[in-house]
């Protein structure tokens, strides 16, 4: 679809692309947006349900060409990407190619070997897969010229997973941007609310450790706090049950609800709204399901909220314990209570946690500077 004679231009594979709701779905519209704004015109491969076959994507950036290859099995949505990398590779002279996940890259590898390339490794998913992926994966690393970690930890878990993992253009860390830049900077955030509203907003499983979160809110409710507060989740996923069951036994009904999914509209105005944002992840299926960077975090403390967050993951690449957000062990009730006392009780330290961790999300998360990072290290 695209010209070639466009100046720069990247083909970009991805795992899934929006309308698919999801982490690594919203970081390859971002990055695609991105490249727009850099100069470089973005051609999006990608897999997601609906009806297959191209569409020209409207952004305030311009225009960017997604070809939707349908849904099915592993093996046929990667022969239809596959298909389809080769056949624009051959038609289209593109600068670069940037395969968001792994596993979309491998549908790229074959025919890439002209332009340079880059993939970016998020975290969970170069640690979770079958037996039978795994020497799929290490030999498929190697060959891109880039490997692209979203955080530090990431990349000491890719480090640690593959010692003997060799680029011959190495690797970078690149942190995430904000996934609402604009309006948190048009937003001038309040912290003299009558009621102090506690926050999350995720997917519902266990790393998330939401589970703990209302049972930490248990602790508070009984501390009898002369400030009032409420506790607000929103999210689907297969723990939702779990959770709704927690709350009727606890009886927090006058301090707990859940909203459920909610559009990004809906997000936005209840960051705004918010104090205290939680998110005390863990890492769950043996240390292996784990937090890569925590963008819905950023995001929140973007708007001026204050977080608490776990100590496993990426989130501390980001957040300083007691200057820019709380940082907790998840599994301990006892300090993510702790952390949430202190943030309601005392008005003026919860201003100057959220305010810091405010002013170093702004300062430092732009996907702008994530693309050209990558950019930079390719020398394109």
């Amino acid at each position: 679809m695209m010209s070639s004679t466009t100046e720069k231009s990247v083909l970009i594979c991805a795992k899934a692309f929006p309308p698919v709701v999801g982490g690594v779905e919203s970081y390859s519209e971002h990055t695609a947006q991105a490249y727009l704004r850099c100069g470089v015109t973005p051609t999006v491969l990608t897999s997601f349900p609906g009806e297959s076959g191209w569409t020209n994507r409207e952004y305030p950036e311009g225009k960017i060409d997604v070809l939707n290859v349908g849904t099915g099995s592993q093996p046929k949505v990667l022969a239809r990407l596959a298909r389809a990398a080769r056949s624009q590779t051959r038609a289209n002279r593109f600068t670069f190619c940037h395969a968001t996940t792994w596993r979309a890259g491998v549908a790229l590898l074959p025919w890439a070997r002209t332009p340079r390339t880059a993939v970016t490794v998020h975290g969970r998913e170069i640690l979770i897969n079958p037996f039978y992926l795994r020497p799929v994966l290490r030999r498929a690393l190697p060959r891109f010229d880039l490997v692209a970690s979203v955080s530090n930890y990431t990349g000491a878990r890719l480090q640690q997973e593959f010692p003997d993992l060799q680029n011959s253009k190495g690797r970078i860390v690149s942190f995430n941007g904000l996934s609402y830049r604009r309006e948190a900077c048009l937003h001038t955030p309040s912290f003299d609310r009558p009621k102090v509203r506690i926050y999350s907003f995720c997917r519902l499983v266990e790393r998330k450790n939401l589970l703990n979160a209302v049972r930490a809110i248990a602790l508070l409710k009984d501390k009898r706090l002369p400030v009032p507060f409420e506790y607000v989740i929103s999210g689907t996923g297969p723990l939702a049950d779990e959770i709704r069951a927690a709350i009727d036994r606890l009886e927090l009904h006058d301090h707990v609800r859940m909203t459920g999914y909610l559009p990004d509209s809906q997000v936005i105005e209840n960051f705004k709204n918010t104090d205290i944002f939680l998110h005390p992840q863990v890492a769950a299926v043996s240390d292996l399901d784990i937090e890569g960077f925590g963008l819905v975090i950023a995001d929140a403390m973007s708007f001026g909220a204050a977080a608490v967050v776990g100590k496993d993951g990426g989130p501390s690449d980001f957040i300083e314990d007691d200057q820019t957000g709380l940082i907790v062990d998840g599994g301990s009730v006892e300090q993510i209570a702790g952390a949430l006392e202190r943030l309601v009780s005392d008005e003026k330290y919860r201003q100057r946690i959220a305010t810091q961790g405010r002013a170093w999300c702004l300062d430092n998360l732009s996907w702008d500077n994530h693309v050209l990072d990558i950019m930079k290290a390719l020398e394109v």
